[in-house]
């Protein structure tokens, strides 16, 4: 089996569509082939905001009811939300209300001072709630200007770029862990903001992954078509052999290889923390995991070609 061991860094080396470039020139010249064509880019995109936008019906308690309320502080975050800056919020802080609310009514479902015919209200109140969250959700996923810089992106992954991996993956998990509508720590939802808008890791995976699976079909293609031309055993010219092996090692061993494995490694550790982003809108579902399939796909039938050429040439990786 072909190791997927990390075997250096991309600081100082040139884009990964450069070395995909540079491989697959090798390959053809190795092989005395004419050269695939190179893949077009491909750019990741999103439905509009309209497409995604899910309307959400408002609810409302009658002006004496709402000051009763004062005696579990639900009161005062109900009237800021109505104020005229209250209503203007943007998805992260709609989102955080959302959260507030639903932890609010349940401490007045709970409190003495509430009567009880204002808790059966409250009630059928945090039941509608509960079902609406995951609406607020979505829309806070899916329109937020802030999640869509995060889930587009058109350039590559780079070493800058898992270096804030960690700052992602904590803003995603704040986030996931608020699902249930019972997340102790709801006002970190707003804090996540700056971090998700500033380093967009999501969108520029989903363009890494695309693309290299993209590189690596021509490049597949390339090696699979002309297998033929690399002869090999008993009273065979093996010079070819000796040329792509050299290929082999120089440019997907010490480059192409540990590109591919970071960004395989990259999906996994982000894995926990995306699921909302194909189980939260009704209609629509991230593409991530798909992309993450067809890269697998052609990065496995990669390895496979190198293994399956030195088996029959009778070769062992480390010789």
């Amino acid at each position: 089996m072909l190791s997927a061991a990390l075997l250096g860094c991309f600081d100082s080396t040139p884009q990964p569509e450069q070395q995909f470039d540079h491989y697959l020139a090798r390959i053809a010249n190795v092989q005395e082939s004419a050269q695939l064509a190179s893949p077009e880019r491909s750019y990741p995109s999103l439905p509009s905001k309209r497409e995604l936008k899910i309307d959400i019906p408002s609810i409302t308690l009658g002006l004496l009811e709402s000051y009763e309320l004062r005696h579990c502080q639900l009161f005062e975050l109900i009237a800021q939300r109505n104020s005229s800056l209250g209503k203007v919020q943007d998805q992260f802080r709609n989102y955080q209300y959302q959260n507030q609310l639903i932890r609010g009514l349940n401490r007045c479902l709970a409190h003495p001072e509430i009567s009880p015919s204002l808790k059966t209200k409250l009630s059928d109140i945090l039941a509608q709630k509960r079902q609406q969250h995951v609406l607020h959700l979505s829309n806070l996923l899916f329109i937020s200007d802030t999640m869509r810089s995060q889930l587009v992106s058109y350039q590559w992954i780079d070493q800058g770029m898992y270096d804030h991996a960690n700052q992602v993956i904590q803003a995603l998990s704040v986030i996931s862990s608020t699902v249930t509508g019972s997340n102790s720590n709801e006002r970190s939802i707003v804090t996540t903001q700056q971090t998700l808008e500033t380093v967009p890791l999501l969108g520029r995976l989903s363009y890494s992954l695309i693309n290299a699976s993209q590189w690596l079909k021509v490049i597949n293609q390339q090696l699979y078509s002309n297998d033929t031309k690399i002869t090999c055993g008993a009273q065979r010219d093996t010079t070819k052999l000796t040329y792509l092996r050299n290929v082999f090692d120089k440019f997907y061993v010490r480059q192409i290889q540990p590109y591919l494995a970071q960004l395989d490694q990259l999906y996994f550790r982000l894995q926990p923390s995306i699921q909302i982003l194909s189980t939260t809108h009704p209609n629509y579902q991230y593409p991530l995991a798909q992309q993450h399939q067809r890269f697998h796909r052609q990065s496995e039938r990669h390895a496979n070609y190198w293994q399956q050429l030195f088996k029959r040439c009778g070769i062992r990786i480390g010789q």
